[in-house]
């Protein structure tokens, strides 16, 4: 997931910037495509579950739907996921305004570069010292990721940006996912 989160904003800008917008499209197309055959031939075990279970199930109950332990862990992701969201919707608008698009477009292979060398080392972090010990370091360098984009004036110090933000995000999306 989080490696899409990278290589697909890298293609998208790839593709919007060598042919038409309508090839977006296509290509999204295709990948769902792929996605249902692939998941025609993935075989799910049917979960049997008990009568009492079923009984439990019976009527509206909004620990149905919502498990209220996850909660917090599930506000601190989606305040998360708001940050880079906007980093995707307005870099290559902010790019072209401060004429570094030529560095936006490696943006997001140097983001999933720097999620693929800090992810082993920041999970095995985790399973050791706790999450504390590796998710605040992760939220501090998300900070400085998105501050440093919003300074960044060059190439290198937009690049810099991507390498903390996928460093940041990665590692609290990725930690808050497994756990």
């Amino acid at each position: 997931m989080t490696l899409a989160t990278a290589i697909g904003p890298f293609i998208g800008i790839f593709i919007l910037d060598h042919f038409h917008f309508n090839a977006i499209f296509v290509f999204c197309l295709i990948c769902i495509i792929i996605s249902l055959i692939l998941s025609i031939l993935i075989h799910v075990q049917e979960i049997k579950l008990t009568r009492d279970q079923l009984d439990e199930m019976k009527g509206f109950k909004l620990s149905n739907f919502i498990e209220r332990k996850s909660v917090p862990i599930t506000l601190i992701a989606t305040v998360t996921a708001f940050c880079y969201s906007g980093v995707l919707s307005f870099l290559t608008f902010y790019a072209k305004e401060n004429h570094v698009t030529e560095a936006a477009g490696y943006f997001f292979i140097v983001y999933a570069v720097a999620v693929l060398i800090s992810r082993p080392f920041t999970g095995r972090q985790f399973d050791l010292k706790g999450p504390n010990f590796v998710m605040y370091p992760a939220i501090i360098c998300l900070l400085l990721g998105l501050f440093i984009l919003s300074q960044s004036e060059t190439g290198i110090v937009l690049l810099v940006a991507g390498a903390l933000l996928g460093i940041g995000y990665g590692t609290l999306f990725c930690n808050i996912k497994e756990k």
